[in-house]
């Protein structure tokens, strides 16, 4: 393999090669405002699968924090930033549709 990456391939993304941490920490922050914010207003289908919810997305937040301000390589730190993003999507996505299935089985 080449150093020269293929621009088309998912790992030559300029946000995976980039050494700007606030690319990530400022989208991060806002799927973790707006996932709460769901995750609140949904409190009364069950409240729970909310606090669940808004614990693991805030945990994957601050987690973001942390490495950003602690890992020094960035191939490394963007991929772990990039992962907890998608993590806290997921836990956002898992949420609700829990939250709307016990709603519906109820």
């Amino acid at each position: 393999m080449s150093d020269n990456l293929d621009p088309t391939w998912v790992r030559a993304q300029p946000a995976l090669r980039s050494a700007r941490r606030r690319q990530w920490l400022i989208p991060g922050g806002i799927l973790a405002a707006v996932a709460i914010a769901i995750l609140v207003i949904d409190a009364q289908l069950d409240l729970f699968v909310s606090v669940l919810g808004i614990a693991l997305i805030a945990a994957a937040y601050v987690s973001m924090v942390v490495v950003a301000v602690r890992v020094r390589a960035v191939p490394e730190r963007n991929k772990s930033l990039a992962w907890l993003m998608l993590w806290m999507a997921f836990v956002a996505v898992a949420a609700v549709v829990t939250q709307l299935v016990l709603a519906t089985l109820a």
